[in-house]
Formats: structure tokens, C-alpha cells, sequence
């Protein structure tokens, strides 16, 4: 009985903080200026065919967009609906993994661990493939992780198997990069279906028909992904990555702390905490399990990583390409610090369930208080006052017009994708704006503050954030 209220309130706790987040990253997606992918996306979505051949076409992402923008307009929250709708399921598979626990303090470390990173909350408020990846990505790792070898039968097994591949199935075509964690979950499976076999002599040659059935349907999607990520190498477009896994990692690392005082710290602490946990796998001989298939998920992950960057010359994933491994390893850290403490005396491990909450989630949710914002994203954040600036000019330009009918902006390359997207959804009297870096003569100006001289220009915003200005040409007699 006690235990029940137990789970309960615990639950009831989770249930009130993913709330939270839902109405945050809905906020967010609601109110942030629309972004330079974003924006090129929208391109797609419009029927642009030079943006369709791009790495930028998320294909499923792409297509959601479109669902929503035929129900909902073009504005930025319908674009973003599909990634804010997928952040759903991410909460409902994280919450799925870990409200098993009878213990709220290690509860508290998986939370803090797989729903306070801002740097994966940040990718929910985008109409990118990434959060849509994630969302389908944590609910396959559910499936993943669901049965045991020793208590699992062929149905079961086959159940969990075609689900969690029909959701790694959904993110590879949310975000080609995913295509490793597609490739090792189907490796994990057959693993465990060869390993079930062997010790389940009941099993019949329908079972593994059925089961080589499914494998070989699995490969219709791999083909299709891997012709797609060739056609984008030979057309030059996978040119964002790092040039070494310890280049990923620093960029996680970097994209998901506000003020990180020493890189080198933390990334000595990874490299620990993933040599304890093989340490412990080894000598505890848990080779089943959440922790034991978290473990091998990582270890196929870097592997594929690698195989690829030597046969085919990649590039290793960098920050967003990279964002799957920090939920993977959030759930590695929980899993070891769950089995760690399992095999700890009596009350030891209620304390050690406490310290290890602490360790981990008081640094994690100080520097998701310090990022919280609703105004600007950390791959993007030069796009933070875009939408403010189309605010700007369209109130001065309201029902007026220049001699040739149209105003024109001139501004910073960086800005020209978001700036289009306002003109044309806002339907601005403007000229598209363009990358010519001759900013002469343009009645607006959007450019970073000091990169050009302005003479023969007013401001009328400064953004010290982001170090931008705009600026309005003075005509002849006005001051």
C-alpha cells in the first residue's frame, strides 16, 4: 500500500514537470523568431526545388510541415506543430522509462538527466527533423530496452522488435544522421534473437522466417536513407561535422552549458563515468538489461561513427548531427547509477540514491535556469531579433510606397533566410532580400553593429545580444 502511494506522488511529480516543459517548448515555439534553417525549410515546403536537394530537407520534417501549414497557415507555430506535438512522445517515453523506479531521488536523476538539457529542449520549438528524430528515437529505445533474454518468448520478442524499428524507422527519415542508431538497433535485436534461439529449442523454422521477414524489410528503409546521404555527398551538401569524436563532444558539451569553466573537466568526467560503467558491466557479468543494451547502443554508435569516417571519408557528427548520443548517455548514467546502488547495503542506498541525484541534477537545472529564454535558440541565436526587425519595418512602411513600388533591406548574409521568410509570409512591400555585400543605397539596413559604416542612416533598434543594428536611410531634408 505504501509503495503504491509512493509510486503515485512520484508519478503525479513527473506528470506536473512535463507539463511544464510541454508549455515551455509550445511557448517557445509559439514565440521565437524563425530561424535560417527554418526558414530554408519553409523553401521546401513552398516547392522550391534547388532547398528540396539540400541536407536541409528533413524529408519527414518536411512533409509534417506541410500537413500543418495546409491546416494552419504559414506562421511559425504551424510550421513548428510537428516537432512540438513529437516532444509528446518524448515525454511519454521517458516517463515510460523511468516511473518503474521505486526510488523518487534516482527518479529525479533521470529526469534531470534525459528533460533539463536546454540544448535537446531547444530542437522541440523547430520546425527541424531533429526533434521529430528524438521524439521517435526515445520511443524505439523504449522498445529497445523493454524484455530480457531470459523471460522473453518469440511473440513478445517480435512485438518489441518491430515497434522499436518502425520508430528508429520514423526518425531516420526525420534526420538522416540517425541512421546509426537504426543500423545498431537492428544489431542489438538480431544479437538477442540469436542468443534466444540458442536457448529456446522450441523454436521453430516459422519463427525464423518470420523473424528474417522482418530484418530484410528493415533493409528497404537502410537502402533508401543510404542513397539519399550519397546523392547529398555527391552534391557537396554534408559538409557540417567534426573532425574527430572528440570534436563531438566537445560540441555537445559546449552547446549544452551556459558557462562552462573547464571543457576538459567534464570530458574527462564522460570518459570516466563510460569506463566505470564497461568496468562494471565486466565484473558484475550483466551482460542483459537496460544498462548492458544502453552500454552497446553507445559503444555501436561510436563504432559507426568510425567505420564511416574511415571507408567513406564523413565527417563525424557535430553539435545538432550529434544531439541523439545526450539522452542515450542520460540513460546510460541513470541505468549504472541504478545498478550501482542495487548492490549497496540497507540504508546506503537511499543516500547514495541522494548524493548521486544532487551530483548530477543541481549543475543540470542551474544551467537550465541560466538558458531559459524565450527568445532566441543556441544554434541559431544571431536570428533572436529577425521577427523583431519585420515588426519594425513593417509598421513604417505600412501602406506606403517607394517610386519603384517596393522597399528594399540589404543585411549580413546570415540574416537573409529568416528575413525572406517574414517578407513573403507577412507580405511586406519589400524586394527579397539577397547576399550582395554592397549595402549602398538600401532603405534598410540589418547588419551587425560596426560592420559597415551606416553614414546617410538612422538606427532604429540595436540588439546587444547578438551585436545587431537596423538602420533606415535618411532621405534628403529629414534629420
Amino acid at each position: 500500500m505504501g509503495t503504491g502511494h509512493y509510486n503515485f506522488y512520484q508519478n503525479l511529480l513527473m506528470l506536473v514537470v512535463c507539463c511544464c516543459l510541454f508549455s515551455y517548448v509550445s511557448v517557445r515555439a509559439y514565440n521565437l523568431s524563425m530561424t535560417c534553417d527554418e526558414s530554408l525549410s519553409v523553401l521546401i515546403v513552398e516547392g522550391n526545388p534547388v532547398s528540396e536537394s539540400t541536407a536541409n530537407h528533413h524529408i519527414l520534417n518536411t512533409y509534417l510541415m506541410k500537413l500543418s501549414s495546409a491546416f494552419f497557415g504559414d506562421s511559425e507555430w504551424a510550421f513548428r506543430l510537428p516537432n512540438v506535438v513529437m516532444f509528446l512522445l518524448y515525454l511519454l517515453a521517458c516517463f515510460q522509462l523511468l516511473k518503474t523506479s521505486e526510488n523518487t531521488w534516482l527518479t529525479g536523476l533521470g529526469a534531470s538527466l534525459l528533460l533539463f538539457n536546454p540544448f535537446v529542449l531547444d530542437f522541440f520549438s523547430l520546425a527541424r527533423g531533429y526533434g521529430i528524430s528524438l521524439g521517435f528515437m526515445m520511443a524505439s529505445v523504449y522498445f529497445l530496452l523493454a524484455g530480457e533474454r531470459r523471460t522473453y518468448s518469440f511473440w513478445p520478442f517480435m512485438k518489441d522488435f518491430f515497434l522499436a524499428l518502425a520508430f528508429a524507422t520514423l526518425a531516420l527519415f526525420a534526420n538522416l544522421g540517425m541512421i546509426n542508431y537504426f543500423i545498431a538497433c537492428l544489431a542489438i535485436f538480431s544479437l538477442y534473437y540469436l542468443m534466444l534461439a540458442l536457448n529456446h529449442p522450441g523454436f521453430t523454422w516459422k519463427n525464423h522466417v518470420v523473424f528474417s521477414g522482418v530484418v530484410l524489410i528493415a533493409f528497404i528503409p537502410l537502402i533508401l536513407a543510404i542513397n539519399r546521404l550519397l546523392f547529398l555527398k555527391n552534391i557537396n551538401e554534408l559538409y557540417f561535422g567534426a573532425k574527430s569524436l572528440n570534436d563531438t563532444l566537445l560540441s555537445l558539451i559546449v552547446s549544452s552549458f551556459t558557462n562552462v569553466m573547464d571543457v576538459n573537466y567534464i570530458r574527462y568526467f564522460i570518459f570516466g563515468l563510460l569506463l566505470l560503467g564497461v568496468f562494471f558491466i565486466l565484473v558484475k557479468r550483466i551482460f542483459d538489461g537496460p544498462l548492458f543494451k544502453t552500454t552497446l547502443l553507445l559503444a555501436l554508435l561510436i563504432l559507426g561513427s568510425l567505420l564511416e569516417h574511415y571507408l567513406f571519408d564523413a565527417l563525424y557528427p557535430l553539435q545538432r548531427t550529434a544531439i541523439y548520443f545526450i539522452p542515450l548517455f542520460a540513460l546510460f548514467i541513470y541505468f549504472l547509477a541504478t545498478h550501482f546502488i542495487h548492490y549497496l547495503p540497507g540504508k546506503l542506498q537511499y543516500y547514495a540514491a541522494i548524493a548521486v541525484c544532487c551530483i548530477f541534477a543541481i549543475p543540470l537545472l542551474l544551467n537550465f535556469g541560466e538558458k531559459l529564454n524565450l527568445k532566441y535558440t543556441y544554434a541559431w541565436k544571431y536570428d533572436a531579433h529577425t521577427k523583431d526587425v519585420a515588426k519594425i519595418i513593417e509598421e513604417i512602411t505600412h501602406e506606403s510606397t517607394q517610386k519603384d513600388g517596393k522597399y528594399s533591406i540589404s543585411n549580413n548574409w546570415t540574416f537573409m533566410p529568416a528575413l525572406n521568410y517574414y517578407i513573403r509570409s507577412r507580405k511586406l512591400n519589400f524586394e527579397l532580400a539577397n547576399r550582395e555585400e554592397n549595402h549602398t543605397g538600401a532603405d534598410f539596413l540589418y547588419l551587425y553593429t560596426n560592420e559597415y559604416d551606416p553614414s546617410g542612416y538612422k538606427v532604429l533598434a540595436t540588439y546587444p545580444d547578438i551585436g545587431t543594428s537596423l538602420y533606415q536611410k535618411v532621405e534628403d531634408g529629414q534629420k
